[in-house]
């Protein structure tokens, strides 16, 4: 899960071609605030 997030900030280009990619992040990066 933590490599989406990573994608995410390291080539955005990822999330154009795989929208789905950006919803999954947004639930990833709350758990990741709620972790952290």
């Amino acid at each position: 899960m933590a490599v989406l997030s990573i994608r995410r900030f390291g080539d955005p280009t990822l999330n154009e071609r795989s929208l789905p990619v950006k919803e999954i992040d947004c639930r990833v990066g709350k758990l990741i605030k709620n972790l952290a």
